[in-house]
């Protein structure tokens, strides 16, 4: 699947102002996300089961967490609801095996096991802003790699933007106005593409890489 350009913007938690955060909610909303950018509304398929049981087991564990261990009774009640908006093709029949079966696994998946069941990849991750659901094809201690390089590199940019507030000079234009007023090539007696020419082919030698003039 193409994906337009990727982004990678902080998250909100999705909670209403002064709420606790759920973590619960948050993975639950995030599977929606999911299912929103993919599907829409989810038809009866085995792949829908996937999503099924995972909202399932999302508000069961948000009862557990408010009143203590629900019944299969009140988890199919709230998987019902949900259901109207998210598959409401579902036969209720359906939802009652989805219901039951939670009841009996109602382990929560880690986050990329979640992403492995879901098939979730790194590039719709990062477009959809997941945060609590891993990535099949790019392992976590990769993922937390990629997370400091971006961070360098916004940290790098504010930086220097930082500085051009303050009124420094863009580092490309100082070598620039310097070199120009420097004239070495004069000095040497040749033209200054002769000097540069020679000046990449030395550093090419060494291994470096010559600041770019105009």
């Amino acid at each position: 699947m193409e994906l337009p350009d990727l982004v990678d913007v902080a998250v909100a938690s999705p909670r209403r102002r002064g709420s606790q955060y759920n973590p619960t909610t948050h993975r639950l909303r995030e599977v929606e996300r999911i299912i929103a950018y993919r599907h829409g509304i989810l038809r009866v398929t085995e792949d829908a089961d996937v999503f099924l049981l995972q909202a399932a087991k999302q508000l069961r564990r948000n009862l557990k967490d408010r009143r203590g261990l629900p019944t299969s009774d009140e988890v199919l009640d709230r998987l019902t609801i949900w259901a109207e908006r998210w598959a409401h093709f579902t036969p209720v029949e359906h939802l009652h095996e989805i219901a039951a079966r939670v009841m009996r696994q109602p382990a929560i998946e880690k986050a990329d096991a979640l992403a492995v069941l879901l098939h979730l990849t790194y590039a719709e991750r990062q477009y959809l802003k997941i945060t609590t659901i891993g990535a099949c094809d790019v392992s976590s201690a990769k993922r937390q790699l990629l997370r400091k390089q971006r961070k360098r590199d916004r940290d790098r940019i504010r930086a220097a933007e930082k500085r051009l507030l303050a009124g420094a000079r863009p580092r490309a234009e100082y070598l620039a106005t310097s070199l120009t007023a420097a004239r070495p090539w004069v000095n040497e007696g040749i033209s200054r593409k002769t000097w540069e020419r020679r000046r990449r082919l030395l550093a090419g030698a060494n291994g470096a890489t010559p600041s770019h003039t105009n």
